[in-house]
C-alpha cells in the first residue's frame, strides 16, 4: 500500500465536516476507518503507515501533513500545497477548500462513517477506546520495553486483530493474490 495525500486530506475534510473533531480524535478515526477498510476490502483508504504512540495509534503520514500545515514543519514532500487545502487553529481544522470527495471511494466514505459514528455516540473518548486495540497495545508494550516514544505498528497486527484477522494476513502476505503460484508457460 501506498500513501495517498489527496486522499488523506480528504478524509481529514470529510471526518471534519461530519464531525467537528480536534487533531487527536481525527487521527484515531483515520486509524479506525482505515482498520474498518482494510478488514472489509484487504486496503486501507490512506495507504499510511501507522505509529503507537502513548496516547494511541496514529496515521504517521498523515500526522505530518497535519504539522505541515500547522507551520510545525518546512515542507511537506507528498502534498506541498497541502497549506492551500488545511489549516490548523491550534488542534482544530479549518478547512480552506471543500474536500474533494472524489478522492474517496463509496467504500472509502462507508468506513469513514464508521470511524464518524463512533465519534458521534462517545466523543474523543470513544474513539479512544476503540482504536487502543490489540494491535496498538502490543506495539506500545514494545516501544515502552524498549525506552521509546514510538514505534511503528505492524500492518499485519492491525490485520490480525480483526474477526477475519488470519485470511487477511494470508492475503497481505501474498503480493500476488489471485495468481497461481506457477503460472503455465
Amino acid at each position: 500500500m501506498q500513501f495517498d495525500a489527496l486522499k488523506a486530506v480528504a478524509a481529514i475534510g470529510y471526518l471534519v465536516q461530519e464531525t467537528e473533531a480536534d487533531l487527536y480524535s481525527v487521527m484515531k478515526m483515520i486509524y479506525l476507518a482505515d482498520k474498518e477498510h482494510l478488514g472489509q476490502f484487504g486496503r486501507t483508504i490512506t495507504g499510511d503507515d501507522f505509529t503507537a504512540m502513548p496516547k494511541g495509534p496514529i496515521p504517521e503520514a498523515t500526522y505530518n501533513l497535519c504539522k505541515y500545515v500547522d507551520g510545525k514543519r518546512s515542507y511537506y514532500d507528498p502534498l506541498p500545497e497541502a497549506r492551500e487545502l488545511l489549516g490548523m487553529e491550534g488542534h482544530k481544522f479549518v478547512l480552506l477548500a471543500e474536500p474533494e470527495l472524489s478522492h474517496l471511494s463509496k467504500s472509502d466514505r462507508r468506513a469513514l462513517d464508521y470511524a464518524a459514528d463512533i465519534y458521534r455516540r462517545g466523543g474523543w473518548k470513544a474513539v479512544a477506546n476503540a482504536s487502543h486495540d490489540s494491535a496498538w497495545k502490543a506495539a506500545w508494550a514494545e516501544a515502552e520495553a524498549r525506552s521509546k516514544g514510538s514505534i511503528a505498528i505492524d500492518i499485519n497486527a492491525i490485520a490480525a486483530s480483526l474477526e477475519n484477522g488470519p485470511a487477511l494476513v494470508e492475503f497481505l502476505s501474498d503480493p500476488h493474490p489471485g495468481e497461481a503460484e506457477s503460472a503455465p508457460c
